[in-house]
């Protein structure tokens, strides 16, 4: 559609414009799922669907419901971690006119960027690589 629009691909600066659209959705949609819960509650049609196919592949790969549920949880927590590392690049962004590149810049939220890593690791090690 931005092709046919514009008659170019959309570019960084183009994307970066509705950045904060498209956080705020997130933040909307994380809400409503902590909110609601994995089990009981109906779920909008986007989540229910994403729920599906997780559950699949989980019961794929035989994995129990104590491990299903760490599962979710990691899940969530690296989503939120994603959501403040992705808010403090776009800052830093705004604030340097460039982009994180080096340990320095991320020096203020390391430890986020750390515990990203081993809940990524943690996932693929209980749901394998996707």
């Amino acid at each position: 559609e931005f092709y046919d629009r514009h008659g170019r691909v959309a570019d960084t600066r183009d994307k970066e414009s509705v950045r904060h659209l498209y956080s705020s959705y997130k933040d909307v949609t994380n809400k409503i799922r902590a909110r609601e819960g994995r089990d009981g509650m109906t779920r909008s049609c986007v989540d229910c669907k994403a729920f599906e196919v997780d559950d699949a592949r989980d019961e794929d790969r035989n994995v129990d419901s104590s491990t299903s549920k760490r599962v979710f949880q990691l899940k969530a927590e690296r989503k939120a971690l994603n959501h403040i590392i992705k808010s403090y690049e776009v800052e830093f962004q705004k604030r340097h006119k460039r982009r994180v590149s080096s340990l320095r810049d991320t020096q203020p939220i390391a430890s986020k960027y750390r515990r990203y890593v081993v809940v990524k690791r943690e996932l693929e090690e209980l749901i394998g690589n996707k």
